[in-house]
């Protein structure tokens, strides 16, 4: 009965069905993820499978650096103007897209040029640059994705999300799989970028479908003051990223500049996939709260944002 009342109950629905269908999506997503990781390993072998991983975690860093700020940034806004504004929403969205679309282009030229120095100066791995400069195609479609999805949290379709990350999962896995046994670490970079803009193509269609059904047709002009309001938010969630994006691949670039450092780095590789696998529940709660919590604080309701991180917060303490 009490369960049945906090579904019946608006906000908690809301919390309740996001959390869940996040969840589930990710967590199924992970497991495809790391069933794939395995296989390409054993089909790699230790030292391949090391020079895969920082490959994919190079790209990774500079992707950070423009779709996670831009996807959190989509996301706040159109939650802020969903409901009550959807021209307005569509605009913020579309200029999200064309800053994720320039930042990703410009960020995938500094790696395609700079991969022969980061190969032989920085990893002190120059076999690394050739796939390197491969892989800095997939910067872009990296970039776009992250705003795609915090277009579709905005428009809180998680169970689209959840089948879309599995649908991606599966294809992102049996191509990987298949060029690292057809083909070794070229074809495992070669179709890890394939499955990034295959990924991304499937985002849009689902943007495009789920914004036209709740009405996000026609976008407006964004005046200047909603202009600087979102540059306001975006610079420091960027100077963020540029601290916490670059982290994890500083951290592998000194470990592979080691004796044995490609085996070290795939150990770490595997280990992480391990953890992504289990560690999911506090990584997808924040999104689905903070839509929630930016269209109650835009709308200047206290009680309920209070409510809100209440309920997450209880929530992931149950899972964890």
């Amino acid at each position: 009965n009490q369960i049945r009342a906090r579904f019946q109950d608006p906000l908690a629905g809301r919390l309740l069905r996001g959390l869940g269908w996040s969840a589930a999506g990710s967590a199924i997503a992970r497991v495809v993820g790391l069933a794939g990781s395995i296989f390409i390993a054993r089909a790699l072998g230790r030292d391949n499978f090391g020079r895969y991983s920082i490959i994919q975690a190079s790209v990774l860093a500079a992707a950070g650096l423009a779709g996670v700020s831009f996807g959190v940034t989509a996301s706040r806004f159109m939650a802020m103007h969903l409901r009550k504004d959807p021209r307005t929403a569509l605009a913020y969205l579309n200029a999200n897209w064309m800053l994720a679309v320039a930042a990703g282009g410009a960020l995938a030229t500094v790696l395609y040029v700079a991969a022969e120095w980061i190969g032989e100066t920085v990893l002190r791995q120059p076999s690394v640059a050739g796939n390197l400069k491969m892989a800095s195609f997939a910067v872009m479609p990296l970039a776009i994705a992250g705003v795609q999805q915090g277009a579709l949290v905005a428009c809180e379709a998680f169970r689209r999300i959840a089948f879309l990350q599995f649908v991606t999962g599966l294809l992102q896995t049996v191509l990987c799989c298949a060029g690292a046994d057809l083909f070794g670490v070229s074809g495992a970079v070669g179709a890890w970028v394939v499955a990034q803009y295959a990924t991304a193509a499937v985002q849009f269609g689902a943007v495009k479908s789920v914004t036209r059904s709740r009405g996000l047709v026609e976008a407006a002009h964004l005046s200047v003051g909603q202009r600087s309001a979102l540059v306001r938010f975006y610079v420091p969630r960027c100077l963020g990223s540029l601290l916490n994006a670059p982290f994890n691949w500083v951290c592998q670039g000194i470990v592979i500049r080691q004796s044995d450092g490609l085996a070290a780095i795939a150990v770490f590789s595997a280990a992480q996939k391990w953890r992504e696998a289990v560690l999911f529940a506090a990584t997808n709660a924040m999104p689905v709260t903070g839509v929630v919590m930016a269209e109650q604080i835009h709308a200047k309701n206290a009680r309920d944002t209070s409510r809100a991180l209440r309920m997450t917060a209880i929530a992931l303490l149950t899972s964890a």
